[in-house]
């Protein structure tokens, strides 16, 4: 069973809950025609689903609902269906996108740690720990390195006294770039 009405039930269009007739007028067809697809009685052609998915910002999977994955896939984006729950391919695009949206993540983060002990450092000093940190994969440091080389990247007296257990925890916490695939719906251990 497809999502289309679903999606175009969240959608909103000039100011009001999308109507059957909107979405009808916005892809050339009629009215009669988005209702039977949205109640199963006529299948989306090709075309079509692709035009609806690119107009909802969904993947062509997702609307049809042969996939949970909302997002749309890239061009280089295979997903292929190995009898459990299948193995996708992860773009060069996809993956870099997954990258800005996590380094973003650890800085949101890490200046929340700062802010809640009330440490005052320049964005440019954030940058440069932060570089740090990431060019050493600091989740597989042991502890005694970990505590060396936060001491080399910055080592005001607040941060050496009060800030390494919670940073590390900070940092555990986040347990990499894995974790962070999984909560944005990509296994690494099916991915390409």
């Amino acid at each position: 069973m497809n999502r289309l009405k679903e999606i175009r039930n969240n959608a909103v269009h000039n100011g009001h809950k999308m109507r059957q007739a909107d979405l009808a007028e916005l892809l050339g067809v009629t009215k009669l025609t988005v209702s039977n697809w949205e109640n199963d009685k006529h299948e989306i052609k090709a075309d079509k689903a692709n035009e609806i998915a690119k107009l909802f910002n969904v993947s062509v999977s997702y609307l049809l609902g042969y996939s949970d994955k909302k997002e749309p896939y890239y061009n280089d984006e295979i997903l292929l269906d190995n009898g459990s729950g299948g193995v996708s391919s992860l773009s060069f695009k996809r993956h870099n996108d997954l990258q800005k949206e996590y380094d973003k993540q650890i800085r949101k983060d890490f200046i929340n740690f700062l802010r809640s002990y009330d440490f005052v450092i320049s964005d440019n000093e954030i940058k440069v720990l932060l570089e740090q940190i990431s060019s050493l994969n600091i989740s597989t440091v042991a502890h005694i390195d970990r505590e060396r080389v936060l001491q080399q990247a910055n080592p005001k007296k607040y941060l050496i006294e009060n800030g390494y257990k919670e940073l590390g925890d900070l940092f555990q916490s986040n347990k990499g770039i894995d974790d962070f695939y999984k909560e944005k719906g990509y296994d690494p251990e099916s991915t390409l």
